[in-house]
């Protein structure tokens, strides 16, 4: 889910509260989604894992594809700590921002045709619901909104040197 691998981060670092070692587990033993290999071949119209964070790998692939990225991040999927640790913070729209560009989440950022949905899982391609946090649209660069309202992310994610 997006956001478990900074808050996993934080999580070992003590930072973070996690009593069932839930977020621990998804930073230090993260699981590829080697199963949704064969719906990326048939729905994805392109795909990247998240790694550098969602802001920051969704931007790779709109960059690539001569395409802007628009993010509604009240629509990410995420796990119940998160949620939780979500509910405690005191601005939502910074915690929401540092869940979407932590990065190491094991996720993937997919196009798919059908509206240029981006998605977080592609094993809910094909009819079995979705994570729908946004769309690739004509233009360039990112637009990230919280409840309609668009934020300026002091960063994208992991920036490579």
């Amino acid at each position: 889910m997006i956001g478990d691998g900074v808050l996993g981060l934080k999580a070992v670092r003590g930072e973070v509260e996690d009593p069932r070692g839930d977020l621990t587990h998804a930073y230090r033993l993260p699981e590829p989604l080697l199963h949704v290999r064969a719906s990326l071949r048939t729905h994805a119209a392109a795909a990247a894992d998240v790694s550098d964070g969602l802001i920051a790998d969704a931007l790779h692939v709109a960059d690539a594809s001569g395409c802007q990225v628009v993010i509604d991040l009240e629509r990410l999927p995420l796990s119940a700590p998160a949620r939780r640790w979500l509910q405690r913070q005191p601005d939502a729209a910074e915690a929401m921002l540092t869940l979407a560009t932590g990065g190491d989440d094991y996720a993937l950022v997919c196009a798919a045709p059908d509206g240029g949905a981006l998605v977080r899982d592609a094993s809910e391609f094909g009819g079995t619901g979705g994570a729908v946090a946004g769309a690739f649209a004509e233009g360039a660069g990112v637009v990230v909104r919280l409840h309609g309202k668009v934020l300026t992310p002091r960063t994208h994610g992991w920036r490579h040197s």
